[in-house]
């Protein structure tokens, strides 16, 4: 006689916690896909269509967002529909395909965040020969240059340097050489380690500013520096806070592959992805313009602005 009782789940049974969690987590990985593409349409469509909204760190933000665009409406999918279709792991296009596209909007967002860092570093730190070096010209080049160097330094992995074979787990850590890894760490590390730097400097400068001019008046480019610096700073802690369990695991992961899995995984990711979600938020609330851009696109009435501010219809692209 077979014993029925073993039929009957208990109370602590670890694979229907397991299943739950792993329910909760695939709501959330569809929930944010059209957040982050819906919310970082909106912000390049402001840029592009507003002329005040077109300055030299406006269009690394449209840049970001670009890339945070290409997190929620390239990688999100392919990683949902692998989620979905778990075989297609076994599969080696599928698998380096989402693994590319992970590294390819990973590392593009987070060169953004350090250029954003970097570029108010230089505007505080030489602001007159900023105000007249960096052209919106200059900035789009700038940003096209971050978008190839992201795509050349991720194209092995698609070109035939991975060690795939059948049976492997779909990691990075478990398909791409360790050399790669770690160089693509490193080069990460540099880029954001001078990010960091540049951060600390205009935390320092706008805090040292703020202090000394209290009960002081300041002048319109003053705040609109001030804006501009409160902004990137908001936006580069919030991102950063998301990244660092993704960065952690990784560090994990190259050392210890046994222990990482693919739950663990997801997790971390969709915490990292949360970055792209809620950029277009944190500049609605912090500044402004962005916000009048906003309700103006929705067709909703602007808020009170400066008449030297108003923002100027243009529908041409930068």
């Amino acid at each position: 006689m077979s014993n029925n009782s073993l039929a009957v789940p208990s109370k602590g049974n670890p694979n229907s916690a397991k299943q739950t969690a792993d329910v909760v987590l695939k709501v959330f990985e569809i929930a944010i896909v059209p957040v982050i593409v819906c919310g970082n349409i909106l912000i390049i469509s402001a840029v592009c269509r507003f002329k005040n909204l077109r300055s030299a760190s406006n269009v690394m933000i449209a840049s970001l967002a670009v890339g945070d665009l290409m997190m929620g409406g390239i990688y999100m999918p392919t990683k949902l529909a692998i989620m979905f279709n778990t075989h297609i792991y076994a599969e080696r296009i599928p698998c380096l395909t989402n693994i590319f596209l992970s590294y390819f909007s990973v590392i593009t967002a987070m060169f953004f965040l350090s250029m954003l860092s970097i570029e108010r570093f230089y505007a505080v730190q030489f602001p007159f020969h900023y105000h007249s070096a960096m052209t919106l010209n200059r900035s789009v080049v700038l940003s096209v240059v971050v978008f190839s160097l992201s795509f050349t330094i991720t194209l092995p992995i698609i070109f035939g340097i991975d060690l795939w074979a059948p049976g492997k787990f779909c990691f990075n850590t478990n398909i791409l050489p360790g050399y790669y890894v770690w160089s693509m760490v490193s080069v990460v590390f540099v880029v954001q380690f001078a990010g960091f730097l540049c951060f600390l400097r205009v935390l320092a400068a706008e805090i040292s500013i703020r202090m000394r001019n209290v009960n002081v008046e300041q002048s319109e480019s003053r705040r609109q520096d001030s804006v501009k610096s409160t902004l990137i700073l908001t936006v580069y802690v919030f991102s950063i806070l998301c990244w660092i369990p993704q960065l952690v695991y990784l560090f994990i992961s190259v050392f210890s592959p046994r222990s990482t899995n693919l739950f663990g995984l997801r997790a971390v990711s969709l915490l990292g992805v949360c970055s792209s979600a809620v950029n277009c938020f944190v500049y609605g609330i912090k500044n402004s313009k962005f916000r009048n851009a906003f309700r103006k696109m929705f067709g909703c009435r602007p808020g009170r602005v400066d008449p030297s501010t108003e923002l100027n219809t243009q529908e041409e692209v930068f």
